[in-house]
């Protein structure tokens, strides 16, 4: 008793590469109970061979594939991106915050070069001791400066120390001249004319 197998459709490797074609099956003998007959069918559908059929490399085609390559959906592709810039933005406030605190850590050396740009600004200068703080800028550190005439035409010697509050220290020292003939007169200068 013979039996027509269905047409179904199937890629057959031709020379323009996996393509897909109907294959039609020929007459199969039905054989004698039902397990045989669907091991039967499944070794025509994934290309196995049989005694009556030639072994062919047959591949059933996916009706939902097309020959386009496959990508990313702009979803994924947002999600990703939204992970990587998560990412980036928790390491670049991770660095912020170290240099931050190095910053913090670092304790930034108090110079005389301070109290000399002030006392620079001045036209007039006066002889005598001088002390101050230099405010929130260095909390824990006091200056002095010391203002005397070294020549009668004007010219005056500034001394200048900064030191800590807590113990004396001095953390640093300056000296500079200063020419300012509009200075009233210093000790020198009385001293010469009188």
């Amino acid at each position: 008793m013979k039996t027509r197998v269905q047409r179904e459709t199937c890629a057959i490797h031709g020379s323009a590469g996996w393509q897909p074609a109907v294959a039609r099956m020929a007459d199969v003998q039905a054989p004698a109970d039902w397990q045989s007959a669907i091991r039967q069918i499944g070794n025509l559908r994934y290309g196995h061979a049989s005694a009556d059929f030639p072994s062919t490399p047959l591949r059933v085609s996916n009706p939902r594939r097309t020959g386009a390559p496959t990508a990313f959906t702009l979803v994924e592709v947002m999600i990703a991106l939204g992970i990587f810039f998560m990412a980036m933005f928790a390491i670049l406030g991770l660095v912020a915050t170290s240099l931050r605190s190095a910053r913090a850590l670092q304790r930034q050396p108090v110079d005389a070069g301070i109290v000399a740009a002030e006392i620079s600004l001045t036209n007039r200068l006066t002889e005598g001791l001088e002390t101050g703080d230099f405010g929130d800028l260095h909390r824990g550190y006091e200056w002095s400066r010391d203002i005397y005439e070294v020549g009668t035409n004007g010219l005056f010697q500034v001394d200048m120390i900064v030191q800590r509050r807590s113990d004396g220290a001095v953390e640093s020292k300056l000296s500079i001249l200063l020419f300012r003939p509009e200075s009233p007169q210093g000790s020198l200068s009385r001293g010469r004319l009188q």
